[in-house]
């Protein structure tokens, strides 16, 4: 049962093979949607109620699939048992329980196999998101200035709370999750727009401070002696690895601890090849590149940028080969110029510059041929030359 949430036309195949078996061996009546000849059979007849029966088997097929996306939605919009005593469940959660037991399984599916399933994002009734407003700011308010903030919400509900809300339940109508994309573009793509002067009161406000760039760096505590090109290829290969299992989604859906309720998986297609595009104006652009035609990394030493490919004939790269490659690269040392050492400075100011520059700059030739290698890698690798050693934290 826990794979018919996920039927396939292999379903729809055998469900068509068995009916048909029946009608040749007369049992006519047993079938739905049998057609009750009144003339003789003939070639073109049969043809006719196998149509019939195709389109039947194909109707019940997907009045199944309807039913139970019915079912497992209405099952993973439940949230009173996060509430519940444990020990002592309510009825409804020991219902819950069950028939979570019955129509989920993660462990039998795909990464991806719930996300049609998921319920969409709640959203509150205005009061009570105003009321929660309230209780969040009151301990760290006088009573003066609460009791301003409680007459100022209070204006807010009666009139631009009002006009905001309708547009919130329309979007949310519309879409799974009404938040997502305003968070994206909002707080995570406009950061960083705006340069701040610190000793300026009227600097304009830069949104979010967010710590949103993603990378992966590994001390481990390990010997002083330890390579870090061997280090380095052995984390390298592990991603690779990751990454073909996201791309096949050999992983099964995350769950929350301790329960069969599946999380969202959606991020997991940005991990790699992926990046975050400067642009002029109004905000920043999330570019995703097939990963199947970018199986490679980009590594940057030295100031030298590095295209290394992590397969060969469609076999993942060996730890082994990529560390003889990060050897070779360690020990370049070559002239590097000053414009290619100095770019990566860039992505540490103004967003809007970064884009200006970009645009007029490395949009065309070999610049930007050079920029899209960087743009399109699975991830980008950077080999430090300074030795650091993180000893534990006492």
């Amino acid at each position: 049962m826990s794979n018919i949430n996920q039927p396939t036309f292999f379903h729809l195949t055998i469900l068509y093979i068995v009916l048909s078996s029946l009608y040749f061996m007369g049992f006519k009546s047993l079938l739905p949607l049998s057609i009750n000849l009144t003339h003789k059979q003939s070639e073109h007849s049969i043809i006719i109620d196998l149509i019939t029966l195709f389109v039947g088997c194909l109707s019940f097929w997907y009045s199944i699939i309807l039913i139970f996306r019915f079912i497992i939605r209405r099952i993973l919009s439940y949230t009173d048992w996060i509430f519940d005593n444990p020990k002592s469940p309510s009825f409804k959660t020991k219902l819950w329980r069950l028939s979570s037991k019955m129509f989920l399984n993660p462990t039998d599916q795909k990464l991806y196999d719930f996300q049609t399933y998921l319920p969409k994002f709640p959203l509150q009734k205005l009061d009570k998101t105003v009321s929660k407003y309230l209780l969040s700011v009151k301990p760290l308010l006088s009573k003066e200035e609460f009791d301003r903030h409680e007459e100022l919400s209070l204006k807010f509900l009666q009139r631009e709370g009002l006009e905001l809300q309708k547009a919130l339940v329309s979007r949310h109508k519309s879409t799974d999750n009404y938040v997502s994309q305003y968070w994206e573009d909002f707080a995570y793509l406009t950061a960083g727009r705006q340069t701040i002067d610190p000793t300026d009161d009227t600097s304009p406000n830069p949104g979010l401070m967010l710590n949103v760039s993603v990378s992966l760096h590994c001390p481990f505590g390990t010997p002083q002696d330890f390579r870090q090109a061997s280090r380095a290829a052995s984390i390298s290969h592990l991603q690779m690895c990751y990454r073909h299992f996201v791309q096949t989604e050999k992983f099964p859906p995350f769950t929350l601890a301790g329960t069969s309720v599946p999380l969202c998986s959606e991020q997991y297609r940005r991990l790699y090849n992926t990046t975050r595009r400067a642009c002029r104006e109004p905000i920043d652009q999330i570019m995703c590149y097939p990963s199947a035609m970018n199986g490679y990394i980009v590594v940057y030493s030295k100031g030298r940028y590095y295209k290394v490919d992590c397969y060969t004939n469609g076999k993942l790269v060996s730890p082994k080969q990529l560390e003889k490659t990060f050897l070779t690269i360690l020990a370049d040392n070559s002239p590097v110029s000053e414009a290619e050492r100095m770019l990566p400075s860039f992505t540490a100011g103004d967003r809007a510059v970064w884009g200006n520059f970009r645009d007029k700059y490395l949009s065309s030739g070999q610049n930007q041929e050079n920029m899209r290698y960087v743009d399109e890698c699975a991830f980008v690798l950077v080999l430090d030359t300074e030795e650091r050693y993180f000893g534990k934290v006492s």
